[in-house]
Order: structure tokens, then sequence, then C-alpha cells
């Protein structure tokens, strides 16, 4: 699979990253065979604006998400660079961080700030 990097703004390209971005996460599920993550991700997809096939696009802050997608994207070749050679706790590590995208967890060198933390989240 070939990766899309995210576009910066043009319909055509929101929606071919999302796809692509969709297709990236369900090979990645299906390929853990793992019924634990294949049951969580799927009552997680059901949430709105939480599947992967279904990145929404903020015509406000166009900068801003387009390098919290273009991070994503890097994770995901990262993510990937891992599997094919074999590091499980990086993969893992690296699966971890990438839950917590769009929350600003954990912070690094160029990424926008992380927005204002929801009470009890410490």
């Amino acid at each position: 699979m070939r990766f899309s990097q995210p576009a910066r703004s043009t319909a055509r390209g929101e929606t071919r990253y999302a796809a692509t971005n969709g297709r990236f996460h369900a090979m990645i599920v299906e390929a853990a065979h793992n019924l634990a993550v294949s049951t969580a991700l799927a009552l997680n997809d059901k949430l709105p604006f939480v599947a992967p096939g279904t990145v929404v696009f903020d015509k406000t802050a166009q900068e801003r998400q387009f390098m919290m997608l273009s991070y994503a994207h890097r994770q995901h070749h990262a993510i990937v660079g891992a599997l094919v050679n074999g590091e499980g706790v990086r993969v893992e590590a690296l699966m971890k961080e990438h839950t917590h995208i769009f929350e600003g967890e954990p912070e690094s060198p160029g990424r926008p700030p992380a927005p204002e933390r929801r009470q009890g989240r410490g």
C-alpha cells in the first residue's frame, strides 16, 4: 500500500487521505489477529469523528490540522518500519502514541501546541 500524504486544501485530497487512513488502520487491525483489539476498535469506530476513515477536515484551522495529519502520516511510516524490522516493543509504543495524536500527547518538536486538556485527564 502506498501512503497518501495529507492534502492541504482539496476535497478530493481530503477524501483520498481519509480512505487511505481507514485502509491502513484496517490492515493493521486485521494483521494483528487479536480479537480484543478488533472488538475494541470496532466499538471505537462507532463514535462520531473517531473512525480512521472519517477524518474531519477543519477549514478554520487548516495549517494546524495539516501539521497533525502529517505527524500521523509519519507515525504510520514508523509503525510499518518497526513491523517490518520485528520491533514489537517499538510498534506497541508507536501505536499507543498514535492513539493520542489529537490530544496533543506526548509533545514533540514540530507538532502544534496541545489543546487544553479535558478535566480529569491530568
